[in-house]
């Protein structure tokens, strides 16, 4: 059997005595018959199950029912209700922070209005006029057979913030766009109305 120094690390071929013969430090106990390598490697061994023991112990007085050092599921367990906990929050925290950002439907219909007429100032600037009522504010997506037509000028109709389609009429001098409001029902308190004149442009 070998024996190292655990200072100089000189290695001997036979059991030295209690201080080593090569730089004169004592390296064990005289008559103990462990070699030092392997005392070094039991009380490794040794601290580490105490650190293990000391933790087990320390998780035992937080979760009471479970000895986390002999049942990894129910670690496991545990981890995966945190993570799903944590992914529904994280989800929560968006919606709400999205519905904070979303502007409220009023000021959505305004806007909307505000596109429509800029789309029928195009209109008449290339047709000479806007839209008669049969044609409608269907004219700015689609030719209505017009001379001068220069479309489409908005991609495509869209509905009111609350899913009503925006009204438009035009008796030669006045142009009305309106939105019917929450009800959907024309001249009622809640409706949202853009009125405008030839003589305005």
């Amino acid at each position: 059997m070998k024996f190292r120094c655990p200072y100089c690390r000189h290695i001997f071929g036979e059991k030295p005595g209690a201080r080593c013969p090569h730089c004169g430090k004592v390296m064990y106990l005289p008559g103990s018959a462990v070699p030092l390598g392997a005392r070094e490697r039991l009380r490794i061994r040794q601290k580490i199950a105490r650190e293990a023991e000391r933790q087990r112990r320390q998780i035992s007085a937080y979760a009471p029912g479970l000895d986390f050092g002999r049942r990894p599921l129910g670690v496991l367990f545990i981890l995966m209700v945190m993570a799903l906990l944590g992914g529904a929050l994280v989800a929560r925290v968006k919606k709400a922070t999205f519905s904070l950002q979303k502007p409220p439907p009023a000021a959505v219909a305004r806007k909307e209005l505000a596109v429509l007429r800029i789309a029928l100032d195009d209109f008449r600037r290339d047709c000479g006029r806007y839209p008669v009522n049969t044609e409608g504010l269907e004219a700015l997506v689609h030719n209505p057979d017009v001379q001068g037509w220069n479309g489409p000028y908005i991609n495509c109709l869209k509905a009111d913030p609350w899913k009503h389609r925006y009204l438009y009429s035009f008796d030669g001098r006045l142009v009305k766009l309106v939105s019917a409001g929450p009800d959907g029902v024309q001249n009622t308190e809640d409706d949202m109305e853009l009125t405008f004149t030839a003589a305005d442009l």
